[in-house]
C-alpha cells in the first residue's frame, strides 16, 4: 500500500526511537506534511495526556481544540499555532507525559523544527529537566539528545559551555558527549580547540570524583568521533594525551577504526608502533580480543611473544578469555603449559572467572595459580561467592572442607552486604 504523508511522519517518529540514544543523531528536521487535524466538532474523539489510547489528547489553540500528539497536526505549523496560548515549557511538559513512544516523539519533532534560537533551545532543555526523566530517565533522554544536536547545529560553544555546566556528574558527561561528537562532524578543528582548553585534564579544587589520572574525556569525546573520518589524526591526538583514563578508553574505539579503515595487519602494526602508555595498553587487548575471535590459538600465541610488560599481560588475558568462550579445555590446555608468573596472572583469573559457571572446582584450582596474593584472594573469592549464588549447600560444604584458614573461611561465605556490620 502506498504510504501516505501521515504514515511517512509516523514512521520518522518510529525511527528516532530506535537511534537517537545510540548515535545522537538527527536526520532531516522536516518530514512530509500529515493529513490536516480535525477541528473541534469534527466528532473526532480525543483522551486526557498520558493515555496509551490511540485517539490523541488535544488542547486549546488557535482555531479550536488541536491533536496535542502532533501525529495527525499539520506540518509548517508555526510555533504559535503549535502551542495555543500555552508556554512552550507548558506545552513541552505535557507532551513528555505521552506514554505512546510514538506520539510523543512525533509532536516533539514538529516542536522542534520551530526553534530557531539557542534561548529557545535553552528553555526546551529546562522543560525536559523539570520532567524528571532528564539523562538516563527513559524516553525524555532522547527529548535531551535531539535538542542539544540542533544548539550545536546554531552555536556549538554555547551548547557546549550549557553541557559542561550539567548539574551531575552523568548528565554532563552525556551531554558533553553529544555536543562534541556533533561539533566535532561539522568542525573538527574548533571542537578540539575549545575540548584542549575546557575540559581540563585536572581536577577542579575540591572536587574528589577526580584525581589527575582521569585526563582530558573532551579530547576523547572528540577523538573517538574524528576517528570514523581520519584514524591517523586521532591516533596522534590520543597518543599526545599521556597516560591517562581518558586515553586508555579510547582503545576500543581505535581499534575498531583501524580493522575497519586499515585492516587487521595494518592495525596491529599501529598499535605496536604506539609508545607505551594505557593506550596502548587497551588497544593490545582488544586486538587480542578481536583476533581471538577467529584464531583463539594464534591470538593467545601471539600475546605470549610480546614483550613483558602491562601490554602483554593484558593481550594474553583477553586472548584467552576469548579462547576459553570457544573452547575452554583447549584453552586450559594451553594456559597449562605456560609457567605461571605476573605476568599470566590476569590470564589465570580471567580464565576461572570464565569456566566458573560450569567448572567452579576447576576454576578455584585455576585461580590458586595466580602468583600475586591479593589477585589470588580476590578471584577466589569472587569464584565462591559465585558459586554460592547459583548453588549455595555445594559451595559452602566445599570452603568447609577446604584448607583455607577459618577467618578465611567466614569471609568468603559472608555475604557482602552483611560484612562490616556489628
Amino acid at each position: 500500500m502506498p504510504s501516505t504523508p501521515g504514515t511517512s511522519r509516523l514512521l520518522l517518529a518510529a525511527a528516532w526511537i530506535g537511534t537517537a540514544l545510540v548515535a545522537y543523531s538527527i536526520g532531516s528536521l522536516h518530514s512530509p506534511a500529515p493529513e490536516p487535524a480535525p477541528t473541534s466538532g469534527s466528532g473526532a474523539p480525543g483522551t486526557t495526556v498520558g493515555s496509551d489510547k490511540p485517539d490523541s489528547a488535544t488542547h486549546d489553540g488557535p482555531g479550536g481544540e488541536r491533536p496535542l500528539d502532533g501525529a495527525r497536526g499539520t506540518a509548517g505549523r508555526t510555533q504559535a499555532e503549535i502551542l495555543g496560548q500555552q508556554p512552550l515549557g507548558d506545552y513541552l511538559k505535557r507532551i513528555l507525559t505521552l506514554e505512546d513512544d510514538i506520539k510523543r516523539t512525533s509532536a516533539f519533532l514538529e516542536v522542534l523544527e520551530t526553534l530557531h534560537t539557542p534561548e529557545q533551545i535553552r528553555e526546551a532543555l529546562e522543560a525536559v529537566a523539570k520532567s524528571g526523566r532528564g539523562w538516563g530517565r527513559g524516553a525524555s533522554s532522547r527529548e535531551f539528545a535531539m535538542l542539544l544536536q540542533k544548539w550545536t547545529t546554531l552555536d556549538a560553544r554555547g551548547a557546549a559551555t550549557y553541557a559542561l555546566q550539567s548539574s551531575s556528574r552523568e548528565e554532563r558527561f552525556m551531554a558533553m558527549s553529544n555536543v562534541l561528537r556533533n561539533w566535532t562532524r561539522q568542525d573538527p578543528t574548533a571542537a578540539l580547540t575549545w575540548a584542549q582548553t575546557h575540559g581540563t585534564a585536572a581536577p577542579a579544587e575540591g572536587d574528589s570524583s577526580r584525581d589527575s589520572s582521569d585526563g582530558n574525556f573532551a579530547v576523547a569525546m572528540v577523538v573517538a568521533q574524528l576517528a570514523r573520518t581520519d584514524v591517523e589524526q586521532a591516533l596522534r591526538i590520543a597518543a599526545g594525551e599521556g597516560d591517562s583514563r581518558a586515553a586508555s578508553r579510547l582503545g576500543d574505539n581505535l581499534t575498531e577504526e583501524l580493522f575497519r579503515q586499515r585492516g587487521a595487519e595494518a592495525a596491529r602494526d599501529a598499535i605496536l608502533a604506539l609508545p607505551e602508555s594505557r593506550l596502548r595498553e587497551a588497544m593490545l587487548g582488544e586486538y587480542a580480543d578481536r583476533t581471538a575471535k577467529t584464531d583463539p590459538p594464534g591470538a593467545a600465541r601471539w600475546a605470549a611473544a610480546l614483550p613483558e610488560g602491562p601490554g602483554r599481560s593484558r593481550a594474553f588475558a583477553e586472548a584467552i578469555a576469548g579462547w576459553a568462550e570457544r573452547d575452554a579445555a583447549a584453552a586450559g590446555n594451553y594456559l597449562n603449559g605456560v609457567p605461571p608468573s605476573t605476568g599470566t596472572d590476569a590470564a589465570r583469573e580471567r580464565f576461572a572467572r570464565e569456566i566458573a559457571g560450569k567448572d567452579p572446582v576447576g576454576a578455584l584450582s585455576w585461580a590458586g595459580t595466580i602468583t600475586g596474593e591479593r589477585e589470588r584472594q580476590d578471584t577466589t573469592e569472587n569464584v565462591v561467592r559465585s558459586w554460592v549464588r547459583r548453588d549455595a549447600e555445594n559451595a559452602r560444604a566445599w570452603v568447609q572442607q577446604s584448607n583455607f584458614s577459618e577467618e578465611t573461611k567466614q569471609r568468603l561465605l559472608t555475604p557482602a552486604s552483611s560484612r562490616g556490620r556489628n
